[in-house]
């Protein structure tokens, strides 16, 4: 199949947070099963530097008006306007003339331009798109921030978007049973979760023998994803500061990793000074590679307390890390997780937070069996592989509709 896949954002625009190397990952294991995938994008997150320094690094190879990035192709074209809306006449021109060539138009995200241009592009065309709304769709998200647009948005335009596509893709069940419920959805839909490289993260950390500069040599919980208000970071630290207190834990450091998001880490760090935290909490900033697989693989437990979350990448990699995981109930994840035993999840209150955490701190038998069936977890559910045979059926059964 020839897939065109439309997106905001991509890589290396990797300040957008999971969906950036998911996307691109399950791109690049369909290109590896013998099909053709173009990514059709925008600049946003990236400049003319962050490509040529990519290019020089042979992670991109230029092409045509693109560029190939692990046998993916991918078209960067410019937009304007104000965050997250994207708008780029030349992106929609381009998807009219080429709209033809393709099988399956595969669209990721909501409320922006790029994402209306190819849902309307593709009917008008007569091809049929799958919609993953990345988690957008949840009553919290919506709310959240610019709710009254959102609904104008969606009443306006998105509303046919979602109704009239050939399939909606959500990562989890809860995240589909969310957005389905909440906007009285009928739209066909497929669940299929994001995929992880797990071979290749196990193989890195075998193969690392040192500890990465600027790893605390003392024991450490972990949390790494955006510092963002939706992922309940002053709730970790209220709940880290009364784990500590006193002289409990006297050695026990809180890691924070993770790119900041609209200025929000000067809170964090103002609660940090004010809960007299300063010298137990490290911000590491982004970490990627090798450096954060042995950022999770060293840590005593991952902790992530969102107050939503559509999937929860940083906890499957934590999982495959083997490193024993804690998640509040607003983790679409947690489901799962509970499902098997593969960690503990709690209420979004900081006594239970405190309470999971010193259990898994104190108790060693606890923390092998999480660990373990965590692990078995991940490989029957989260392999990158059996998550892109999964994809194709569901493109093929777009393209067995005409």
């Amino acid at each position: 199949m020839h897939i065109l896949h439309v997106t905001p954002y991509y890589y290396p625009a990797v300040q957008y947070g999971g969906p950036i190397q998911s996307v691109h990952l399950l791109n690049k294991y369909l290109v590896r099963k013998g099909h053709r995938v173009d990514v059709l994008t925008t600049t946003a997150g990236i400049d003319a530097r962050q490509l040529a320094r990519a290019v020089q690094q042979q992670e991109l190879w230029p092409e045509a008006e693109g560029y190939r990035l692990d046998g993916v192709y991918v078209r960067y074209v410019a937009c304007w306007g104000a965050e997250p809306y994207y708008f780029s006449p030349a992106l929609a021109r381009a998807m009219w003339a080429d709209m033809q060539d393709y099988d399956v138009v595969h669209i990721t995200g909501l409320w922006n331009f790029p994402s209306t241009a190819a849902a309307w592009i593709s009917r008008r065309k007569h091809r049929h798109y799958i919609l993953s709304p990345r988690g957008m769709l949840y009553p919290e998200a919506i709310h959240l921030k610019s709710a009254w647009k959102k609904k104008l948005y969606y009443a306006l335009i998105a509303r046919h978007d979602l109704h009239r596509a050939t399939l909606l893709h959500f990562t989890t069940a809860h995240e589909a049973e969310q957005s389905m419920a909440y906007l009285h959805l009928q739209t066909p839909y497929r669940v299929i979760p994001n995929g992880m490289e797990t071979d290749v993260i196990r193989q890195a950390l075998a193969s690392a023998h040192t500890q990465p500069h600027g790893l605390p040599d003392a024991p450490y919980v972990l949390y790494l994803g955006r510092i963002h208000p939706m992922k309940g970071l002053p709730l970790l630290i209220e709940a880290f500061g009364r784990l500590v207190q006193g002289s409990r834990y006297p050695d026990l450091m809180l890691v924070i990793a993770g790119d900041d998001q609209h200025a929000y880490a000067a809170a964090i760090k103002q609660q940090v000074q004010d809960r007299g935290l300063q010298h137990r909490v490290w911000f590491v900033g982004q970490v990627s590679g090798t450096c954060k697989w042995q950022l999770y693989s060293r840590a005593s437990l991952f902790v992530l307390p969102s107050l939503s979350e559509n999937f929860g990448m940083a906890v499957v990699e934590a999982m495959a890390c083997g490193c024993p995981v804690v998640v509040t109930e607003g983790v679409a994840l947690s489901r799962e997780i509970h499902a098997h035993s593969a960690g503990l999840v709690v209420s979004r209150e900081a006594a239970a937070l405190v309470e999971a955490m010193n259990r898994l701190l104190q108790d060693n038998a606890l923390r092998g069996q999480l660990v373990a069936q965590a692990a078995r977890l991940v490989d029957t559910s989260y392999r990158i592989e059996a998550v892109a045979d999964t994809m194709i059926q569901a493109y093929a059964w777009m393209v067995g509709k005409d």
